[in-house]
């Protein structure tokens, strides 16, 4: 599965739509429609078959910055293991 739909599950569950509505748009149309219509002209068949996998690897390389920062926002493990054993 492409890192660009696992971001897009990711955020979905965290209730930032925003971002997971970004995400999903960037994979199918943003990045696949523009890739598809050069790829066709260039490569003709061979253009529209490499299209989405080529389409894939851009997206998931502009998700891997949202997801990042997701991660780094999060606490720390070892903060919240210390702040749940003090209570």
């Amino acid at each position: 599965m492409p890192v660009s739909v696992c971001g897009n599950m990711l955020f979905q569950s965290i209730g930032k739509s925003g971002r997971a509505t970004f995400l999903s748009c960037l994979r199918s149309g943003l990045c696949y429609i523009p890739i598809l219509i050069i790829l066709t002209r260039v490569m003709s068949l061979t253009g529209v078959e490499i299209a989405q996998p080529i389409a894939d690897a851009v997206a998931s390389i502009i998700t891997i910055p949202f997801v990042v920062q997701f991660f780094s926002k999060l606490p720390k493990e070892d903060y919240v293991v210390k702040k749940v054993v003090n209570k």
